[in-house]
């Protein structure tokens, strides 16, 4: 009796330390945290200036949040603009429940989605990043969309992705060693409305090659279907946008063609808006630190693109 105790003793002080690594002693959480506490505070001093307007709110993975520049696209369309783009890694569900829930009735919810999440098999299952922040957020439940897709995270999961594994351990271990738990993007990246830019530059930049078939999956299908969903049940209008990735110029007319074929279907499930680019970029000086993260640059003709489509295609 004594060995099971303290094998439950052991087993749970494991649990908690290496919760605790996770959520508060993990950079990357803290960095989003902190944003989203920013983007909600300097929001609702938007809504409170400006009652009588809808706002834009674009939501995604940082390929949103890097490229698309708020002031621009308000600009444009005369409407106030917000960019909620988070980290892919967190998971999609929770990408676009989190922004859903700050939308209101009337608001225009622009998704600018990265295109694995839809075409690739099991991209809906929560994540390790996405847990962390949800229970750092206090609701373990966002970790799989909350209500926006009717899922919950069963205490089995939830115990299985606060467990950091050997990997993650030993890189957070050698970190501390070294005196270097930074990480590659922080608050001083943050730009009015939500924007980020980085001046980090982490050498070549590799452009993408052929993309695989482009094709919906059933997943994907689900998951656009859910967020559509939920955003008419909120009064809220949604429409996609395809994010721009760095791309050879000897293929890029064949990844265009592919994406377009990916936008004919989603175009099924809720309006695209038009981008002549079809989310192949060839210019690299249009890129800062990864090939979906556009510089000040590249975010500002993205940001004048989407905006124009945004005054053609929805207030029409």
């Amino acid at each position: 009796m004594k060995l099971i105790f303290s094998c439950l003793v052991s087993a749970l002080v494991s649990f908690v330390a290496g919760a605790w690594i996770l959520i508060c002693q993990n950079p990357e959480v803290e960095f989003w945290l902190a944003i989203e506490g920013k983007r909600d505070a300097e929001l609702e001093s938007l809504r409170v200036s400006r009652p009588e307007y809808p706002c834009i709110i674009f939501s995604g993975g940082s390929s949103c949040a890097f490229s698309i520049q708020p002031s621009i696209v308000e600009s444009v369309v005369g409407l106030p603009t917000f960019n909620y783009g988070s980290v892919a890694g967190a998971g999609a569900k929770y990408i676009i429940h989190q922004s859903l829930e700050r939308c209101r009735k009337g608001d225009i919810l622009v998704l600018a989605l990265e295109p694995h999440f839809l075409v690739q098999a099991n991209r809906g299952k929560p994540t390790q990043l996405g847990v962390a922040l949800a229970v750092a957020n206090g609701n373990s439940q966002l970790a799989v969309g909350g209500e926006t897709f009717g899922a919950s995270l069963s205490p089995i999961q939830g115990f299985t992705f606060l467990r950091p594994g050997p990997r993650y351990t030993a890189t957070w271990i050698g970190k501390g060693l070294r005196g270097d738990m930074s990480y590659r993007y922080s608050v001083k990246d943050y730009r009015p409305a939500g924007w980020l830019e980085t001046n980090f530059r982490g050498g070549f930049l590799n452009p993408s090659g052929k993309l695989p078939p482009q094709q919906l999956s059933n997943e994907g299908r689900q998951l656009l279907n859910s967020a559509r969903t939920s955003a008419d049940e909120r009064g809220v209008r949604v429409y996609y946008s395809l994010p721009w990735l760095l791309t050879n110029e000897s293929i890029a007319k064949k990844n265009r063609d592919s994406n377009s074929y990916l936008l004919g279907s989603i175009a099924e499930i809720m309006p695209v808006l038009k981008d002549p680019t079809m989310g192949a970029q060839t210019n690299h000086l249009y890129y800062s630190d990864t090939e979906y993260h556009l510089n000040s640059i590249g975010s500002e003709l993205r940001s004048k693109i989407v905006a124009e489509a945004i005054k053609i295609e929805v207030l029409k």
